[in-house]
């Protein structure tokens, strides 16, 4: 009984166990559904990982646990004000991203076989699905779906948390769910940087 949704008490923000439980779960899919999805068939694969692995558990376990949406998944507009600061920040971290990208490199050279396989990997799609298709899959999808996760159950579920911690927890969480030492680093900034602005 204690299990049935109805049970649970309304709440503004979810708890760090419900969104925990979120980024476990998507993880346990990325690692056994998607790798192997994306494998058979690289377009409708990393779309499935994306919208059904990644995006779907933390609305999901939302629902269930009877979080309010508006203030898990930070759905708010910002003002004028906040929206060109988030531009000018974004704008800067760019040239911070692609610096840190290029020191990391160097200490961590991702190997020619594996540059190789990401390059062979965007033309398939691209031939595929077009530029447009191409830009759809590997840059508006993971900033919907990934944010749904990141930037909104799990940065919201740590709000009583100092914004150091949080910003750090969240990013070092979006890093290693890339599965990619390679990426490690760049991911966990960009994850700093966005759940900072978030946060603000």
């Amino acid at each position: 009984d204690v299990y049935k949704r109805q049970e649970f008490p309304p709440r503004e923000l979810p708890t760090p166990g419900m969104a925990l439980t979120a980024y476990a779960t998507s993880l346990i899919l990325l690692f056994y559904v998607g790798t192997f999805a994306q494998m058979r068939e690289p377009v409708t694969g990393i779309l499935l990982t994306q919208w059904a692995l990644i995006l779907l558990p933390p609305i999901a376990i939302a629902w269930y646990g009877r979080a309010r949406m508006r203030t898990t998944f930070a759905l708010r507009l910002p003002d004028a004000r906040n929206a060109l600061g988030t531009l000018l920040v974004i704008l800067a971290s760019v040239v911070l991203i692609l610096e840190f990208g290029a020191w990391y490199g160097r200490a961590f050279p991702i190997p020619p076989e594996l540059q190789h396989q990401l390059m062979e990997l965007f033309d398939v799609i691209e031939s595929r699905a077009g530029i447009l298709g191409l830009l759809a899959v590997v840059a508006l999808s993971p900033a919907v779906c990934e944010e749904v996760l990141f930037r909104g159950m799990l940065l919201s579920s740590l709000r009583r948390l100092p914004i150091w911690a949080a910003v750090v927890i969240v990013g070092v969480l979006f890093g290693a769910m890339h599965l990619d030492v390679h990426r490690f680093a760049g991911a966990a900034l960009s994850g700093f940087i966005l759940s900072y602005l978030v946060w603000r």
